[in-house]
């Protein structure tokens, strides 16, 4: 009997830090659960208590009371019979990423709950996360966890579990609000994986942390629709990692169930009811939902505007400046994608539009397994859905992956977007947000390192479209075969691209790089007078719109860059009829007029 009221019935835990016990609250007729200190560490259970009774919350264990006995001090605790994942991947092996990311959203809604009251955890590990069989999941072991400003004053010590311990910790830098993201990300990687990102554990007791240190992670292989999340949550840069709210979002959308952030029940006195996930019927119905409204915003799941850390955001740094000379290629850094195993990255700085900068990744054994990541500087976007406060940079958004692209947008103090883009063109399985992740991480300390990006280290050749104002290559009076009212011009970035726009005709001028190749099939060549061009339908049957397109090859040159030696420069007109109410010929036959007229205007004529 501990404290003349707790009945110890049976062992039913033991860690490096303390042995659980189940017993009976003789005054209340209940079952706690009593937890004493192995150590015989007063101060550090007394934190402990501290911390837990700050949060009260369904996926949390309760903290009750702390009660003195004899030379011990004991936690009396809510008593939740569960298994631990550590505990089920020895006894029955990994969960399916479907069931991992409905413990991860319930986990994560906990440890979102804690951040709000500047709480971290630091030690979010299979071994402190129970699952009942009903699948609710809680949070427990408060034992190193402190309030946030204990840790960001506190001394550098690395605490924690060192499988399941973010790159900064592993380092020496104290664990923030980014080293749980890290860490839930760790923990679902075992659940799914059955071992931590740093590998199974060796013979030698320091090769985890080492492997942490370096941000040598291991590949997944069963994570499947979990897999894109779990690349952002271990992210290697802290302040790349998503929020543990975006992070929600998409576990939920992934497992089909919705978890409260601050619920306002569940909670009865000082015992907290189980909340677990709703009944699987209207499960399915909500996450449809949530599916539904991410397709129609795009699939995007964003960050919120605060730091993943605590540390201020980085003001009036990373603006672009003149848009013509601030450098894209300034951005990338090869050595960004060095993880991803034995391959050849390499900068390619010409394809593209000319505020873009890509690499190059050989993925794979296969000529044709190579990945692209590339780097482009635009105006800000007009179906943003959570603005971006000016004057301050990041963090990176996190759109999931879509269409075989995975991007990563970079707010800038300006107003104006790095957007950071991964594609795997052989269409091989690949880290597509992992690498979109990782170059983001590299590009935005880049960013934070000037009040301004750098500038190009080499002016435009004078016979380059890059030096023509897209907007300026048509009169108004040469628009109104076109448009049967006046039209706006509206440039966007550098003004390297133009729109002409009404509710029923869209005109657009578009200046980039490519490498030579010949007609297209149902394209057409025609003479502008001072080169050739290519003319060729542009409908799209699913909009109900048609459309004709006409690229005019400005000029040949050569450059060597990663894919090609031989390049060129292309101004491309595309005229749409968003009804359909216009035939393609006619199309054609209007953007072919308007293509003579542009192409002797193009510098060099």
């Amino acid at each position: 009997m501990i404290a003349g009221r707790y009945r110890l019935e049976e062992q039913i835990g033991a860690g490096g830090m303390g042995v659980v016990w189940r017993a009976t609250d003789s005054e209340l007729r209940r079952v706690v659960a009593l937890k004493r200190s192995t150590g015989g560490d007063d101060a550090q259970l007394r934190r402990e208590a501290q911390v837990a009774a700050g949060l009260q919350h369904p996926n949390v264990v309760s903290m009750y009371d702390v009660v003195v006995h004899g030379a011990d001090r004991w936690l009396v605790m809510e008593y939740f019979p569960a298994r631990s994942i550590a505990a089920t991947l020895a006894a029955t092996g990994p969960l399916t990423p479907r069931a991992a990311a409905g413990v991860g959203a319930q986990i994560a809604a906990a440890l979102v709950a804690m951040h709000d009251r500047r709480m971290v955890h630091r030690d979010v590990t299979p071994g402190n996360v129970l699952v009942a069989e009903d699948g609710t999941a809680k949070l427990t072991d408060f034992g190193i966890a402190h309030w946030a400003e204990l840790t960001n004053t506190g001394d550098a010590r690395v605490v924690g579990t060192p499988a399941y311990m973010a790159p900064e910790v592993a380092n020496g830098t104290p664990g923030g609000p980014a080293a749980d993201v890290f860490s839930l990300g760790a923990t679902l990687f075992a659940a799914v994986e059955g071992h931590s990102p740093w590998g199974a554990p060796t013979h030698d007791p320091h090769d985890q942390q080492r492997r942490a240190m370096v941000g040598d992670r291991c590949p997944t292989t069963r994570a499947g629709e979990l897999e894109p999340l779990l690349s952002d949550l271990l992210a290697h840069h802290p302040d790349v990692r998503p929020t543990l709210r975006a992070a929600k979002v998409q576990l939920e959308m992934i497992s089909g169930i919705t978890i409260p952030i601050n619920p306002v029940a569940g909670t009865t006195g000082d015992a907290t009811t189980p909340v677990g996930p709703p009944p699987r019927k209207r499960g399915v119905l909500l996450g449809s939902a949530l599916l539904a409204a991410a397709v129609l915003a795009g699939a995007v799941v964003y960050a919120n505007s605060g730091s993943t850390s605590l540390a201020s955001p980085l003001v009036g740094m990373g603006n672009v400046g003149n848009e013509r000379t601030a450098d894209p290629c300034s951005l990338l850094d090869t050595n960004s994608l060095g993880r991803f195993g034995n391959r050849v990255v390499q900068k390619d700085t010409e394809y593209g539009e000319f505020n873009r900068c890509g690499m190059t990744v050989r993925l794979g054994e296969e000529d044709d397994n190579v990945g692209e990541v590339w780097v482009q500087i635009l105006h800000p976007s007009e179906y943003e859905s959570e603005p971006h406060p000016k004057g301050e940079l990041g963090p990176p958004q996190y759109p999931l992956e879509n269409k075989g692209k995975c991007e990563r947008p970079i707010p800038l103090p300006d107003g104006n977007r790095v957007v950071v883009t991964a594609r795997n063109k052989g269409g091989y399985p690949s880290e597509l947000c992992s690498m979109a992740s990782e170059v983001a991480g590299s590009v935005l300390a880049k960013l934070g390192q000037a009040a301004q990006i750098p500038r190009r280290a080499k002016p435009f050749d004078p016979r380059s479209l890059a030096n023509a104002d897209a907007c300026a290559t048509l009169q108004k009076e040469e628009l109104a075969a076109v448009f049967t009212t006046p039209v706006t011009p509206e440039p966007d970035f550098g003004h390297w691209t133009c729109y002409w726009q009404t509710d029923s005709v869209d005109l657009t001028l578009v200046f980039s790089r490519e490498w030579p190749e010949s007609a297209d099939e149902g394209e057409n060549t025609v003479s502008t007078g001072v080169g050739v061009g290519y003319v060729g339908p542009e409908s799209d049957e699913s909009k109900g719109s048609t459309g004709c397109e006409i690229e005019l090859i400005h000029r040949t040159y050569g450059e060597h860059t990663a894919i090609n030696d031989d390049w060129m420069e292309v101004a491309t007109l595309t005229l749409t009829s968003l009804d359909g109410s216009v035939p393609e010929e006619a199309l054609c036959e209007k953007v072919t007029a308007l293509g003579r007229l542009i192409a002797p205007r193009l510098p060099g004529h």
